[in-house]
């Protein structure tokens, strides 16, 4: 939608940094949602779901747009996102975060 360079730069690089950001969120949220013993099956299945989610996503992606038209597949993948955000609000469970003892500071102190 954007003929500004620079705009479709800096969105594309904010997707980028955001995209890597719930990455590594995923991870740390599927380790918490289970027992201690599992933790390293659910960081497994994650990101075992991201590879495929990469690998199978584009080309499935491009079929699809080449079928339907590039308009059409960014709508029915766009209703696709919105559907999945709804599902994980209802059946994934809210978590409490880290107590502020137990992290680790990205700075630490002088």
């Amino acid at each position: 939608m954007s003929s500004w360079y620079a705009l479709t730069f800096a969105a594309r690089l904010g997707a980028g940094v955001m995209g890597g950001t719930l990455w590594a969120m995923l991870v740390g949220y599927a380790a918490r949602m289970v027992p201690a013993e599992r933790r390293g099956r659910a960081i497994a299945i994650v990101l075992g779901g991201i590879t495929l989610s990469l690998s199978l996503g584009v080309p499935a992606g491009t079929a699809l747009a080449d079928a339907v038209g590039w308009r059409a597949a960014f709508g029915v993948l766009s209703v696709l996102a919105a559907l999945l955000v709804l599902w994980v609000r209802w059946r994934v469970p809210g978590l409490p975060g880290e107590p502020a003892g137990g992290r680790v500071p990205l700075r630490r102190g002088r």
